[in-house]
C-alpha cells in the first residue's frame, strides 16, 4: 500500500479508505459549504503550550500538570493533591506550611472537576456550585466566571476558555470573562472537544464526528460512523469507533482510527481500544484495551509509538481509568479497584518501572 503524504513510518496500516463512499463528506443541511479544509501535517496547534493540549479528557479531566507542582490530581468530592515525583508520594495541593489542610479556605479543599492548567494556574468547575469556573493560582482561589446554567464541560485553547451547558458551548477570554460568545448551539457528547490550528473537533448527540471553525462556523461531519474522543497529532485526527448493536446496547466496534486531515483518508490503527490519550510531544498513544467485564475489571495499559510502530504493555489498571499522560513527567497516575466498589491510585514510570500504590495525605488531626 502506498503511503499517503504526511503518514508516519511504522504506523500500523490495516486498512485505508476514503470517508465511507470514497469522497470527502458533504456538509450537512444547515452547515456552511462542504469545502475541504487542508492543514499541513505536523502543523503545531497555536497556543497549545498555554493549556493541556487535548483539553479535558473523556472522563472530565481529573489530572493536570503544573511546572511548580507536578501532576495535580483532583479527587472528586474530596480534595486536590499533587504528586511528588522525587518521593513518589501524594501531597496536598496547598503548599502553605502554616495551613492545617482541614478548612474550606485551603486550596487543597477546593474540589474542582473538568480540570485545566496553564503555566501558572489550575482552572476547573466547582463541584458544589456547578455554575462557577474557578482559578487557583498559588494558594489563592477565585471565581473567574459564573454561568446561568450548570456547566457540563470545560476546555482551554490559546487565550480562551470554552465551557458547555445543556444549551451549547460558549467561549470567553481567560483575561476578560465579560465577552462571551456561543460557538455551538448544542452540547457535545462525552465532554470532549479537541483543537488543532484554527479548527475544533467534537462529537454531538448523534455520536458523529464533526469539525468547525473556532467560532463554530463551517461545521461539517467528517465520517459516517459513530465515534468518541477525537485527538490530534501531526495532522492526523484519532478517534475510537463506537458502533452499537441494533438495540443500542453493545458496542460492536472499538477500533482506534485516524483521519489524515490533508486528504480525508481513514486508517485503522488499533483494534479493541477502550480509553486512549494521544501525546503529540512524544508521538505516542497511551491506551487501555477493551476489557472482558465478565471476567475482570482490569485492562492492559499500553503505549503505541507512532514513529516506530512498537506496541508494548506498561501495566494492568482499572479498565475505566482516566489516562492522563504529560510530556513533562516520566510518571503516570492511574486507578486500581479494591473490593467491589472502592478504588485507589498508583504511580508507574512510562517505562513500566517504579510501580507503587499511593497513600492519600491527611490533614492535622485527621
Amino acid at each position: 500500500m502506498e503511503n499517503l503524504p504526511g503518514k508516519m513510518s511504522g504506523t500500523p496500516q490495516r486498512e485505508t479508505t476514503k470517508n465511507l463512499s470514497g469522497e470527502t463528506p458533504e456538509a450537512l443541511p444547515g452547515d456552511a459549504s462542504g469545502e475541504t479544509v487542508t492543514m499541513e501535517p505536523g502543523a503545531e496547534p497555536a497556543g497549545a503550550d498555554l493549556w493541556n493540549q487535548q483539553g479535558a479528557t473523556q472522563t472530565g479531566g481529573e489530572q493536570v500538570y503544573l511546572a511548580d507542582r507536578g501532576t495535580v490530581l483532583g479527587r472528586m468530592g474530596q480534595e486536590m493533591d499533587c504528586f511528588d515525583e522525587a518521593a513518589q508520594k501524594l501531597r496536598f495541593f496547598c503548599d502553605d506550611r502554616t495551613c492545617l489542610h482541614t478548612g474550606g479556605g485551603c486550596p487543597a479543599k477546593s474540589v474542582l472537576c473538568y480540570l485545566l492548567s496553564d503555566s501558572t494556574a489550575v482552572y476547573g468547575v466547582a463541584d458544589g456550585a456547578r455554575r462557577e469556573i474557578r482559578r487557583i493560582q498559588g494558594n489563592q482561589t477565585e471565581c473567574l466566571y459564573r454561568a446561568d446554567q450548570n456547566i457540563l464541560g470545560l476546555w482551554g485553547y490559546r487565550d480562551d476558555l470554552y465551557y458547555m451547558t445543556e444549551f451549547g458551548v460558549y467561549r470567553f477570554s481567560a483575561d476578560d470573562p465579560s465577552d462571551v460568545l456561543q460557538v455551538l448551539d448544542r452540547p457535545v457528547e462525552y465532554e470532549f472537544i479537541t483543537f488543532y490550528g484554527d479548527r475544533m473537533y467534537f462529537v454531538t448527540e448523534d455520536e458523529f464526528l464533526y469539525e468547525a471553525e473556532l467560532d463554530g462556523s463551517e461545521k461539517k461531519r467528517l465520517v459516517d460512523e459513530k465515534a468518541v474522543s477525537p485527538q490530534v497529532c501531526d495532522g492526523i485526527l484519532y478517534y475510537r469507533c463506537a458502533e452499537y448493536d441494533e438495540n443500542g446496547v453493545f458496542q460492536m466496534d472499538n477500533a482506534l482510527k485516524g483521519i489524515f486531515l490533508a486528504d480525508g483518508s481513514v486508517e485503522t490503527i488499533l483494534d479493541a481500544v477502550y480509553r486512549f490519550s494521544v501525546v503529540p510531544e512524544e508521538k505516542k498513544i497511551y491506551y487501555t484495551e477493551l476489557p472482558d467485564y465478565s471476567k475482570s475489571r482490569l485492562s492492559c495499559l499500553k503505549v503505541l509509538d507512532l514513529e516506530t510502530g512498537e506496541d508494548r504493555q506498561i501495566t494492568e489498571c482499572l479498565a475505566g481509568t482516566e489516562i492522563s499522560v504529560f510530556p513533562e513527567s516520566d510518571w503516570i497516575i492511574y486507578e486500581m479497584p479494591e473490593g467491589e466498589y472502592d478504588l485507589y491510585h498508583c504511580c508507574i514510570r512510562k517505562d513500566g518501572s517504579g510501580q507503587k500504590r499511593l497513600e492519600y495525605p491527611k490533614g492535622v488531626g485527621a
